[in-house]
């Protein structure tokens, strides 16, 4: 679709739905319709020295993630189930072996094949660059609402002493385990290749500089994937009334569709973060 188009429907009401199932995240497909029960661990989001897979606990069946070359960048596991257990082991070892788990849905043929996965995209543009591009071209189109032309800075972090350490919470409920190496989980999208928000014309490793941004500054820490979305465990979410009004542009810049598919304006956006510690993603 490309981003000028895919903004231009964004600012049509026509276009709106009253939930994200036409063509975009079904929240139930992807089991974040519950409370998550999992308990929240304090994990070291950084990779360190050289990867040693002498601490991988047993792993199930499972195949290799190709890229268009034919060089595996992930692994995924056959058969979906309870696999928070093994999530829980397999973080905890992350800083010695550099491989990070992720909860992924949807069928294992789309993880196997070469649309949604392989093609790795060089990405030139920070995080602010990136997102301010979205602004930019909604500017360009002209006839919306203001606030979506107008792009006022990154977010402000909530403080911490140790942005490496963060208390993370992976999702519960039955999914196959995506096992991707890279020196921080922010970086996975990139890592594999992900295009699951091509209708938008973002790529994995454009979307990863944005990721790692949210986890130095909220504790934002990528556990969930699926086929075009994502999702996100959040330590420090933001409290100020003016921080929270520049992270809902951030996140508008970063997947628009969570807006346009809501029926939710960036206001109402805006006074939710405070009390939420999952954040959820999706491009149609």
């Amino acid at each position: 679709m490309g981003i000028k188009n895919a903004i231009s429907k964004l600012m049509r009401t026509e276009d709106r739905v009253d939930g994200a199932s036409e063509g975009g995240l079904d929240l139930n497909d992807l089991g974040f319709d519950g409370l998550n029960q999992n308990e929240w661990v304090t994990l070291q989001v950084e990779a360190t020295g050289t990867p040693d897979p002498e601490p991988m606990p047993e792993l199930p069946d499972g195949l290799g993630i190709p890229t268009d070359d034919d060089r595996p960048t992930g692994w995924i596991s056959t058969e979906s189930g309870e696999l928070s257990e093994l999530w829980y082991r397999v973080a905890q070892v992350y800083p010695q072996t550099g491989v990070w788990p992720l909860a992924v849905r949807g069928d294992l043929e789309a993880w196997l094949g070469t649309e949604l996965v392989g093609w790795y995209h060089t990405n030139e543009l920070g995080a602010e660059e990136f997102l301010r591009r979205t602004f930019d071209t909604a500017a360009q189109l002209g006839e919306t609402e203001a606030w979506r032309t107008s792009w006022l800075g990154l977010a402000r972090a909530e403080r911490t002493t140790d942005a490496s350490r963060v208390r993370v919470q992976p999702l519960d409920g039955e999914y196959r385990l995506l096992l991707v190496r890279t020196g921080v989980p922010a970086d996975a999208l990139g890592v594999i290749g992900w295009n699951g928000a091509q209708g938008w014309e973002f790529h994995g490793s454009e979307l990863s500089e944005v990721l790692y941004s949210w986890q130095q500054r909220f504790g934002a820490v990528l556990v969930g994937v699926s086929t075009d979305s994502i999702r996100l465990s959040v330590e420090r979410p933001p409290q100020d009334e003016k921080t929270c009004d520049l992270l809902a542009r951030e996140h508008y810049a970063f997947a628009p569709d969570i807006l346009n598919d809501t029926n939710r304006d960036l206001t109402d956006y805006a006074r939710e973060l405070p009390h939420h510690k999952e954040w959820e993603f999706w491009w149609n």
